[in-house]
């Protein structure tokens, strides 16, 4: 019982030092409610028009349903990459180094049917 007292006392001790540090006080009020508002109403839920490449290497039927199923106004229309160097493309729309991967399960009906160069 005495330790709990002890916290409670603690605690109270802090709160009455809080209250006579008024810088502390208005970065505690400001970080915990204009900042997450801010933050909350700035940045949008969701993607506009973002930009996206693809690299299709075999041209089947399941890869152009998958470019087909970035639709406005969350994405621009996908970008076909011709030259392909492993793991980064340079966008010509946006003229930036970007980097991305999509992988296969190995035995699904997509993996199956791209032919892989052995060494």
């Amino acid at each position: 019982m005495r330790g709990l007292r002890n916290i409670y006392n603690l605690g109270v001790k802090e709160l009455r030092s809080l209250l006579g540090d008024k810088a502390m006080l208005v970065l505690i009020v400001f970080a915990f409610t204009v900042s997450v508002y801010s933050s909350a109403t700035v940045m949008p839920g969701s993607l506009h028009l973002a930009p996206i490449a693809v690299a299709d290497m075999d041209k089947s039927q399941l890869s152009s349903r998958i470019i087909n199923a970035f639709y406005r106004p969350w994405f621009l229309e996908p970008e076909l990459i011709t030259g392909w160097m492993p793991g980064a493309t340079r966008s010509p729309s946006t003229s930036r180094l970007t980097s991305s991967a999509m992988y296969w399960p190995v035995g699904s009906r997509k993996s199956r049917s791209m032919s892989t160069p052995r060494a």
